[in-house]
């Protein structure tokens, strides 16, 4: 049930928090935030990945326990999911630990001046979030396979552009056999241990 939210380890009654300052929190809390803050790409993405599927699998638990799923939740559960989706594929950095790459992306990457490496990249989900949301949502779905199968490749905007153009004409293929099929090489992350 949803009001066992509470009861979950680790979780923060918000209505004790609410309408607190920064200074009205608990010095934890503070403390937590900030590091946060500080250390968002330095977290190990196997430990993000654990962390997804804990989520998920307690959101998706206290869904199908539900007697009644009301639009509103079945709303508020496809945004939660959405947002776990996309913590999962980041893995704690968006680029650096996707493991797929285009060869222009990498170029574009090799090619970017200044303090931004990423400029006119983009993070493509090769199995759509909203039908990985689908997957999730029936009754006892493996979480973490369907979060593992969930691949995403670093691509550039015109790419992009390109790929979501050719997924609606062919929507039966797979990322990679849509990839092949308009011409765009994939090929392994290049940082491979190192930092990008």
């Amino acid at each position: 049930m949803w009001s066992r939210m509470n009861d979950l380890p680790g979780t923060v009654d918000i209505s004790k928090t609410a309408g607190m300052t920064n200074t009205d929190q608990p010095e934890s809390m503070r403390s937590q935030a900030a590091r946060v803050t500080r250390r968002t790409a330095k977290y190990r993405s196997d430990q993000i990945h654990d962390a997804c599927e804990i989520f998920v699998t307690s959101i998706l638990n206290m869904y199908h326990q539900q007697d009644d799923t009301t639009p509103e939740i079945q709303y508020i559960v496809r945004k939660l999911l959405n947002e776990a989706i996309w913590k999962f594929t980041e893995g704690g950095s968006k680029y650096r630990n996707c493991e797929w790459w285009t060869e222009k992306a990498v170029a574009q990457w090799a090619s970017n001046r200044g303090g931004n490496k990423y400029s006119g990249l983009q993070l493509e989900h090769g199995k759509s979030r909203s039908t990985t949301i689908e997957d999730l949502l029936k009754p006892d779905a493996p979480a973490r396979a369907i979060l593992e199968d969930s691949e995403t490749c670093v691509v550039t905007k015109s790419e992009h552009a390109t790929i979501t153009t050719h997924r609606k004409r062919r929507p039966d293929l797979s990322w990679r056999e849509l990839y092949t099929s308009i011409a765009i090489r994939i090929v392994s992350n290049p940082s491979a241990g190192s930092r990008l």
